[in-house]
């Protein structure tokens, strides 16, 4: 069994961390292994590590069992029968019958061809904040993404029937927290929970009782699964048929729309679209011509690792054949602004949200990536950050197919509202108020763009003038827009947001 060496690297129950290591199958004898950096904490409670397994250097991770063989078994099946330079192969693993395992990645330097030192993007992107140059990080991210469009989203299809993203739900956290008991309930379908789950209007009461069916087991003490949505269950159990009543203690759109409030404490809200309310139809609406496609899942900052300056990705546990084609760009835009613009003020990132908006409409109206910078980067004072999202959102237009019944910026706009919630479903230490302050200004600068209002009905009337005083088809699509818009900055009917639902079903 190889020696291991954790050097003075701070790493949470160290004993655990080399026990697990000890356990890898490596493909040739091992007789050291030596900690050399921590690269990252995933959100799930991974540890991703830079070592050295005798002459080369070589990237661990260690997660759940359930987790990584997950990863293991989607790489095998998705990435590696596709011969890329993106994606980093995993050369060893341990067996998955302990609760821990790890995953090792080839040598980044050696599978790149170039040598240097190892980061994660997210720190390229910090570093690219406090300089002021953005060239490294958009260099970076334009060509990793060159690769994972290669690897995913090139073979798009597009579903020409009606169809909606509900799937996405699941992801968003458990729908209710129900306690089984005794009783009558009402018995509600799947789509009525994910309707009054979202933080709307009409959302379950609290104390309401309920009858769901048919639920499964998950692989998760507590939790149940419906088409769609799961359940935390608090007592009880499932009846044979796979049905269970309870009242309801728990929803998650008030949920977390109470702990958005409370992430601002004294301070007044953002002024702009209520992040909850229409998430319920965002994700059950019919739509024709949406665009599918391969998935990494987790194309997050930390998932991007650079030898020298050459980017490569790792870490496949959500890869997936099927899924919103857009959602990987703007899993990696809200990873970048909720990780490294942590110390900006929301309104900040509230402006810079809306000049990502204008650029992509202008994006989308045709526009070449630099006339739309030149127009839209006065608008934020975040210009660093605000090139980089635009790279994203340039990749992500760039292999949407032309044939698709949806604008990409449409497209865009649903999966980024998505990508936000997603992530508003963590708790402490992995969410910070400050964090959940920002993924609340993401959804609702997306939402004015998906919740049929005038988009521009929150915006400062200055900026709206500069953007209308140039004479280019941007400048006249705006025109257009607010002329079909109700009269006044606002729409009528629709408030800014205040943190809390506009009317509540009784």
């Amino acid at each position: 069994m190889p020696e291991v060496n954790l050097g003075r690297l701070a790493i949470p129950d160290p004993d655990r961390l080399a026990a697990v290591v000890r356990q890898v199958r490596w493909p040739e004898p091992v007789t050291r292994i030596e900690f050399v950096r921590v690269l990252t904490g995933g959100h799930s409670g991974a540890l991703v590590v830079q070592a050295r397994v005798g002459q080369v250097d070589r990237v661990v991770k260690v997660d759940s069992s359930r987790v990584l063989r997950r990863e293991w078994e989607a790489y095998r099946r998705v990435v590696a029968p596709q011969a890329n330079a993106c994606c980093v192969p995993i050369v060893a693993t341990t067996g998955w019958e302990e609760e821990s395992a790890a995953v090792v990645y080839a040598d980044v330097g050696h599978f790149s061809g170039v040598g240097g030192e190892v980061r994660v993007v997210q720190e390229v992107f910090a570093e690219a904040m406090r300089t002021g140059s953005a060239d490294a990080v958009c260099g970076a991210v334009a060509e990793v993404l060159q690769g994972a469009i290669e690897v995913f989203h090139r073979r798009a299809r597009v579903v020409e029937q009606p169809s909606s993203l509900r799937e996405a739900n699941s992801g968003l956290g458990p729908s209710l927290t129900v306690c089984a008991g005794p009783g009558e309930g009402v018995l509600v379908s799947d789509e009525e929970v994910v309707r009054r789950s979202c933080g709307g209007a009409g959302d379950f009461d609290s104390g309401a009782m309920v009858t769901f069916g048919p639920l499964h087991v998950s692989t998760r003490p507590g939790v149940l699964v419906g088409r769609d949505f799961r359940v935390e269950l608090v007592g009880g159990r499932v009846t044979d048929f796979g049905r269970m009543t309870g009242r309801v203690i728990g929803v998650r759109g008030a949920d977390t729309r109470d702990r958005v409030r409370k992430a601002y404490g004294p301070d007044p809200l953002p002024e702009h679209a209520d992040p909850f309310d229409g998430l319920s139809r965002i994700l059950l609406e019919e739509l024709p011509g949406r665009v599918r496609s391969m998935a990494h899942g987790d194309l997050n900052p930390r998932n991007i690792v650079l030898a020298g300056t050459m980017p490569h990705l790792i870490d496949y546990a959500r890869t997936t054949e099927d899924a919103a084609q857009q959602s990987d760009f703007c899993w990696l835009e809200i990873g970048f602004v909720r990780d490294v613009l942590y110390d900006q003020d929301p309104v900040a990132v509230l402006r810079l949200q809306r000049a990502l908006a204008v650029a992509s409409i202008g994006l989308d109206l045709g526009l070449d990536v630099d006339s739309v910078r030149a127009r839209c980067e006065p608008l934020t004072e975040l210009g660093v950050a605000f090139r980089t999202l635009l790279t994203i959102r340039a990749a992500g237009l760039g292999c949407h197919p032309p044939r698709a019944g949806q604008r990409w910026v449409d497209e865009y706009q649903r999966s980024l509202l998505l990508a936000a919630h997603r992530t508003m479903k963590w708790h402490e230490p992995v969410q910070t108020s400050v964090a959940l302050r920002l993924s609340s200004v993401v959804a609702g600068t997306a939402m004015e763009w998906l919740d049929g209002g005038n988009p521009f009905r929150y915006w400062d009337p200055a900026d709206l003038r500069y953007l209308c005083d140039a004479r280019d088809v941007l400048a006249r699509w705006i025109q257009i827009r607010l002329a079909g818009a109700p009269a006044g900055a606002r729409t009528a009917g629709r408030p800014a947001w205040r943190g809390s639902p506009r009317s509540r079903r009784s």
